[in-house]
């Protein structure tokens, strides 16, 4: 890119040299994915310097290509709108990398403005030889209202119960431990929901853990997220109209092309990608929380013109002993192929099937409930105990050895 803008300048094209901030526009990637693995996000100090040197490039392009047109003036509302797009990328890559993850679920401990005073009370009264102890009076914990009225419909008391429950377990990716009330809480709130429910209040925890750690979730959703969008859609939408306006005809007809269809993809990207922002589940667990359910209501209505899943409800499955028993193909290329792309098919994870998984983990959790001593890692250690227990006469006891070895 900077070789054919340097060609373009030797040329005098002025028009190619106001491409070069779109650079910085496109590189701050769409909203929908920013990173492909929870390494990626560890490299935002490099998405970082990769931002001082495209900008300063530009910056470099724009002012060995000034001509004092119009159309050099435009170039720059459009440095600082790619910018913006190119900041917001590497600010969420920041927040997203596990140091900065973690510190940020962290709050300090707060003693109270009355900690001075009752230390040195406490040292004055163990000086003069009291026998003095500290005890912990526990306050009552008002806890948020999950409970659906009546005015709240289904999906909407499942993103409330869903958001509440994500701030639970996103600890978890952060290597924080659970409390035990923690755990109960969530137990609580599952033992009472049917499958289909509490599956989707699984698969809306999901898409708000996967927007957290791999989209501009954590910038989209504040303030100065919102401010930083209206500014480059509003800058963008401003270089488009004093464009037109200008005498085009001194321009070469394909650079005028490519420049407007520059400008109105960008436009169509951030209405496309402010339509999302509008219609996802963290925008209707606000306007619940505020009272906005009208909003929800006509938002539903335009996402039911396309198939919108928060999954795709199946289950990949891969037969192991017909890949033992397949016979080998005489040809080395195939079986590299096929290693790399075994066939797989795929079931519907609905109806019997989920109500059958569903109870199955409901049953186990209340006998382990009963028992003393044991907690969710004995629980997650039950591998085929129950079907062992169930076919005990039927089996013979040698079989018992394979859930007691590791897995791969």
């Amino acid at each position: 890119m900077l070789l054919l803008e340097v060609c373009c300048i030797a040329g005098q094209c002025s028009t190619k040299a106001t491409w070069a901030p779109f650079l910085l526009l496109h590189l701050g990637g769409p909203d929908a994915i920013i990173a492909y693995s929870l390494k990626d996000n560890q490299l935002w100090l490099r998405h970082l310097f990769g931002l001082i040197v495209q900008t300063i490039v530009t910056i470099y392009i724009l002012f060995m290509a000034w001509t004092g047109s119009l159309l050099s003036k435009l170039t720059i509302p459009m440095i600082v709108a790619g910018s913006i797009k190119y900041a917001e990328r590497t600010s969420t890559l920041w927040r997203a990398n596990p140091g900065e993850l973690r510190d940020s679920m962290l709050t300090s401990p707060d003693p109270g403005p009355n900690y001075p005073k009752l230390m040195d009370e406490y040292s004055l009264r163990k000086f003069e030889g009291f026998l003095v102890t500290i005890e912990e009076v526990k306050e009552d914990e008002q806890e948020m209202d999950i409970t659906a009225p009546e005015k709240r419909s289904t999906d909407q008391d499942k993103i409330i119960k869903a958001t509440v429950m994500f701030q639970i377990f996103k600890r978890l990716f952060a290597d924080l431990i659970l409390s035990f009330k923690d755990n109960e809480k969530s137990q609580n709130l599952f033992k009472d929901m049917s499958p289909e429910d509490a599956f989707d209040v699984v698969a809306i925890e999901l898409g708000f853990m996967y927007d957290l750690l791999y989209t501009k979730a954590m910038v989209n959703y504040t303030r100065s997220g919102l401010v930083c969008r209206f500014t480059t859609v509003l800058l963008t939408c401003l270089v488009l109209g004093l464009f037109s306006t200008d005498n085009l005809n001194k321009y070469e007809e394909a650079d005028v092309c490519i420049t407007f269809l520059l400008l109105v993809v960008a436009i169509l990207l951030e209405m496309y990608a402010a339509f999302l922002l509008l219609c996802s589940d963290q925008t209707s667990h606000w306007l619940v929380k505020n009272n906005r359910t009208f909003i929800i209501r006509a938002t539903r209505c335009l996402t039911s013109l396309y198939d919108q899943k928060r999954w795709s409800g199946r289950i990949s499955q891969y037969n192991l002993l017909s890949n033992c028993l397949e016979e080998r193909h005489g040809f080395k290329i195939l079986e590299k192929v096929q290693q790399m792309w075994p066939p797989r098919s795929s079931v519907k994870f609905e109806g019997s099937l989920r109500d059958t998984f569903f109870s199955h983990v409901k049953a186990k959790f209340e006998a382990q409930k009963g028992k003393k001593g044991t907690n969710l890692r004995d629980f997650c250690r039950q591998r085929g105990e129950s079907i062992l227990q169930k076919y005990e006469d039927k089996l013979p006891a040698k079989l018992e050895w394979s859930i007691y070895v590791e897995f791969d």
